[in-house]
């Protein structure tokens, strides 16, 4: 149970630079990338307000474990360690 608790707060603390970077580019950022925000936040409020039980944050773990990748891509790139599509020396050799 310890590890599970630990998995799912790892991804929410990936995910919230992400989400934090949407909402502050959101005149800019594609809609389609803001509709998981709007997703979680209205099963957040719905969670908050009846019963908060583990099933109903299952269908959001798909949006936030993206949201967590795009984190990680955005961290390794920033440090050098990967190239970004399309720069040279990009893909498999």
């Amino acid at each position: 149970r310890g590890l599970n608790q630990a998995y799912y707060f790892m991804i929410l603390l990936l995910a919230l630079p992400s989400c934090w970077r949407l909402l502050r580019a959101r005149e800019t950022a594609s809609p389609w990338a803001t509709v998981g925000l709007v997703l979680c936040a209205y099963f957040s409020m719905i969670s908050l307000v009846f019963s908060g039980q583990a099933h109903f944050h299952f269908s959001l773990m798909p949006l936030l474990v993206i949201y967590a990748a795009w984190t990680l891509v955005r961290v390794f790139t920033d440090a050098g360690l990967a190239r970004a599509p399309g720069t040279p020396g990009h893909g498999w050799r």
